[in-house]
């Protein structure tokens, strides 16, 4: 079983959200700051809310804290991945089986399963009008060892077992997923996948030319 933790701010991206990871069988784990006024219903057996007290100001440090805030508080099932997807990214239609199919290959060959880095495509264009920490280039992220790197790698593209991930924190920084992932790779054996792509930003109007 797969479980996508989203730190949630962009609320007008939850449906949009919803029909593109309802048919991935995975569980999903929204979490959204206390400070926030807009409600969200919720009716979908796979989907779960959470509030976190959340009083970071920097949006970048307000997603790290929420991501650590679920990590601590919520029940980590130790045999499953968890994977973490911000709030405008998306998946190909077939991620997720492709991705469990990747992992049942590498189990029967002996490889290491615990830890798994997919690669990401980050769209056509960089939009417009966008402050500088936010004009992310559109180059692809591969799944290399020598990509687990700040810069290199982004938060989107690694899949952990919660017995391993309930250990780690998101450092509040510009660059904490890069941090992160780079120190991972170094302590656990590493799966790389790099033929699967997570869609980095799908949802920001501009970046992506065919949706």
């Amino acid at each position: 079983m797969f479980n996508v933790i989203t730190p949630l701010a962009r609320y007008e991206n939850i449906e949009m959200l919803k029909l593109n990871l309802v048919g991935q069988n995975i569980t999903w784990h929204i979490v959204t700051d206390d400070d926030r006024k807009e409600k969200i219903n919720i009716t979908e057996s796979w989907v779960n809310h959470y509030v976190c007290p959340n009083k970071s100001i920097d949006f970048w440090a307000r997603s790290n804290f929420s991501i650590n805030w679920f990590l601590e508080n919520q029940n980590i099932k130790d045999e499953e991945y968890y994977c973490i997807l911000n709030d405008d990214d998306g998946y190909s239609e077939n991620f997720f089986s492709d991705l469990q199919n990747e992992i049942n290959l590498s189990k029967e060959n002996n490889l290491p399963t615990d830890l798994v880095i997919t690669s990401m495509k980050r769209g056509d264009n960089i939009p417009p009008d966008l402050p500088p920490v936010k004009r992310h280039p559109t180059n692809t992220l591969f799944a290399r060892e020598e990509n687990m790197v700040v810069g290199g790698v982004g938060v989107e593209q690694f899949f952990m077992k919660g017995k391993h991930i309930k250990n780690h924190r998101l450092p509040l920084t510009v660059y904490g997923d890069g941090e992160l992932i780079s120190q991972l790779v170094k302590i656990y054996p590493t799966l790389y996948v790099p033929n699967l792509f997570v869609k980095f930003n799908f949802f920001e109007p501009g970046r992506w030319e065919n949706l």
